[in-house]
């Protein structure tokens, strides 16, 4: 659903299924966000979910940092 293009499907031009067809473009353009779809919160879950926002970007970076740096002490 979330390779459709569209945001969701209507019925009389009322969204009736979302398809988080934003969502997923997210995953795309920045690949380590948004793995799942709104309707599971796995990225809440793992903080790698990203609205498109300036904060949301800053929370991503912030939280890929200190992963990374996490993984370099353990190496």
């Amino acid at each position: 659903m979330s390779h459709t293009g569209y945001e969701a499907i209507t019925f009389r031009g009322k969204p009736i299924i979302g398809l988080t067809s934003f969502h997923h473009q997210m995953h795309h353009k920045f690949y380590n966000c948004n793995y799942d779809n709104p309707l599971v919160p796995v990225d809440k879950w793992f903080n790698t979910n990203h609205d498109g926002t300036p904060e949301a970007m800053q929370e991503l970076l912030d939280h890929q940092r200190a992963k990374y740096a996490t993984a370099k002490n353990n190496a």
